[in-house]
């Protein structure tokens, strides 16, 4: 067991977070099987418009390794099927049953049914951070047992909420390798893994960082599963009750939800954002996730596979004529831009979707270090990246890093610098030239 304390990190104090409690969300009329995450992975769709299917048929299979499905988690009739460019199946959209049917599921080997029960989908391998393989077996997996950034619903109340659950994911993942379970300080404790605790600010809550400080990845030869508390849960349900775990605790957040409607609430995964008290003015963003790393949606859209909460944060007309000549008694800042630095204001402050200015060279590698956890030169990085000098970025760490590890060096950065699709689009390309 080991203790990790952080110390470089944001805390980043958006104004509209929710409160703790958690309320019930009415069930849904339509939800969606997200799959727009899974850009690597090429996808069979196994279903079409009008079919009928049951919680835990399959919707699509990995063409690279049969028998891994990616599964339904209710029962209903498939409406729409949505496509983005070059026809790659981004969603599917299913009409909800009023009494809901569950597929049965038989057999107790574990990978054989993590494949069938559409688990493996909630898995990243490292390095690469892309969808795990079932024939590539990993050396150790992290389990994500906390939340740090803004806006998440806590992972303790799912977890306090399904402790059985939990257990019988974690005793099922310790039959495949050690298992390393990181949480906060004074979280509970459960059998089978190792448990470590760290503190500091966001972005404790990166897997990366845990392997960082754990079991370094050195080579590309290593492999390692990550995987979140929710997904573990669903992982033990799956194993003890042979069920699909179908809900999620949603945090509604942000300056276009209404005070009295900010909160958390227990809803479904891929959960329509037109059935949610929000705000859907165009002055307003509305972002399936939270605010750091999720993605913009609309009234038409559905909760994204990982995300937990939906964020609607102010979206300005027009640009402040001379903000960077003011005081910025009420702006938040990382550095001292602003006067609200010096005199210590610490209030939640008000944040727009305006970038104040648009992608130009780099101007301070030193900033991104202050938000960087681990030593990783993040600037040499990115650049050895939009070179792709792969072997030269191997050296700076590429091999331990994702595209969440950037968000934070994105958000102070001056140059408007946009690192994580700049990350994940090279981790592709890396992927498929270095890691076969």
């Amino acid at each position: 067991m080991a203790h990790i304390k952080i110390k470089k990190g944001l805390n980043i104090p958006i104004k509209g977070g929710s409160a703790k409690e958690m309320g019930q969300l009415p069930f849904p009329k339509r939800v969606a099987c997200d799959l727009s995450p899974f850009h690597r992975v090429k996808l069979h769709l196994k279903v079409k418009e009008g079919q009928h299917v049951d919680a835990g048929n399959p919707i699509a299979e990995d063409r690279e390794s049969p028998g891994l499905f990616f599964v339904s988690h209710v029962s209903g009739t498939v409406v729409e099927v949505r496509r983005g460019a070059r026809r790659r199946v981004l969603s599917v959209v299913i009409e909800c049953d009023e009494k809901q049917t569950q597929r049965p599921f038989t057999g107790d080997d574990v990978i054989p049914l993590m494949k069938e029960g559409g688990i493996f989908p909630h898995i990243t391998q490292r390095p690469g951070g892309k969808m795990a393989s079932p024939e590539k077996m990993p050396r150790s997996i992290f389990v994500q047992g906390l939340s740090s950034a803004p806006f998440d619903a806590p992972v303790n109340l799912e977890i306090e909420a399904h402790k059985e659950a939990f257990q019988a994911g974690l005793t099922a993942l310790s039959s495949i390798a050690p298992v390393h379970l990181v949480v906060r300080e004074g979280a509970a404790s459960f059998n089978d893994v190792t448990t470590h605790t760290i503190s500091g600010p966001h972005p404790i809550e990166n897997p990366s960082i845990h392997i960082y400080h754990i079991d370094p990845i050195m080579d590309v030869t290593d492999v390692i599963w990550t995987i979140k508390a929710p997904s573990v849960i669903a992982l033990g349900q799956l194993i003890s009750e042979k069920t699909i775990y179908a809900t999620r605790p949603i945090a509604l957040c942000g300056e276009g939800v209404e005070l009295d409607k900010r909160g958390i609430y227990q809803g479904l995964i891929g959960h329509p954002i037109e059935e949610l008290p929000l705000n859907f003015d165009e002055s307003y963003r509305v972002i399936s996730g939270n605010p750091l790393l999720g993605t913009e949606t609309d009234r038409e859209g559905f909760l994204g596979f990982f995300d937990r909460a939906v964020s609607v944060i102010p979206r300005p007309q027009k640009r402040q004529m001379l903000h960077f000549m003011r005081l910025g008694l009420n702006k938040f800042t990382a550095t001292r831009t602003y006067l609200s630095r010096l005199i210590g204001r610490k209030a939640p402050y008000s944040f727009t979707t305006l970038k104040h200015g648009e992608e130009r060279a780099f101007i301070d590698g030193a900033i991104y270090q202050d938000v960087m956890p681990m030593k990783i030169p993040v600037m040499q990085l990115i650049k050895a990246l939009i070179a792709e000098d792969y072997e030269l970025a191997m050296e700076l760490g590429l091999l331990e890093v994702a595209e969440e590890d950037f968000i934070l060096p994105e958000f102070v950065c001056p140059s408007k610098i946009p690192m994580t699709e700049i990350v994940r689009s090279k981790l592709k390309d890396f992927s498929e030239g270095y890691l076969h």
